[in-house]
C-alpha cells in the first residue's frame, strides 16, 4: 500500500502527510464501519513499525506467513495510529497472534518494530487527543 512505486520522488514532509492520509482514512472507514456495533475486548498488544525502515525483503512475511506484507507492513486492518513525529505506523495485535508476529520482529533487519509499553500507549492516547 505504501509501496516504493507510490511514494518515489515525494519529499520527507509530503511521505509523512501521504502515509498520515493514508492510516487516516484506514482507521476513520473502520469506525464508521464499527460504529453502533458491539464492543468485544480482546487482549492484545501494540505494535509500532517504523515505515522508513521498509526492506522489501519479504523476511517479516516469509517468518510470519503473510501476517506482514512484503513491504514489512502489519495488515492495513490492525491500523490505529500514525505518529508523525517518528514516522511509525502503529497496529493493534491480538495477544493469541503476539509470537508469530514476533518472529517477523525478529528477524527484521534494522529493528523497525517494537512493542508498546505502557507509557507509549499513555503519550499515544495524549497525542490522539489533542490531535482530534
Amino acid at each position: 500500500m505504501f509501496g516504493k512505486s507510490t511514494l518515489d520522488g515525494l519529499s520527507e514532509a509530503s511521505l509523512s502527510a501521504r502515509i498520515l492520509a493514508i492510516v487516516d482514512n484506514v482507521v476513520g472507514r473502520r469506525r464508521k464501519g464499527l460504529s453502533g456495533a458491539a464492543t468485544v475486548v480482546v487482549p492484545a498488544a501494540l505494535l509500532r513499525f517504523e515505515v522508513n525502515h521498509c526492506y522489501f525483503d519479504r523476511a517479516a512475511f516469509n517468518e510470519t506467513a503473510g501476517f506482514f506484507d512484503a513491504e514489512d507492513l502489519p495488515p492495513w486492518d490492525t491500523w490505529i495510529a500514525y505518529e508523525v513525529a517518528t514516522d511509525s505506523l502503529v497496529s493493534w495485535v491480538p495477544e493469541s497472534l503476539r509470537p508469530l508476529v514476533q518472529k517477523g520482529v525478529d528477524v527484521h533487519l534494522v529493528d523497525a518494530y517494537s512493542w508498546l509499553t505502557q507509557d507509549d500507549i499513555e503519550r499515544l492516547r495524549e497525542s490522539l487527543r489533542h490531535s482530534a
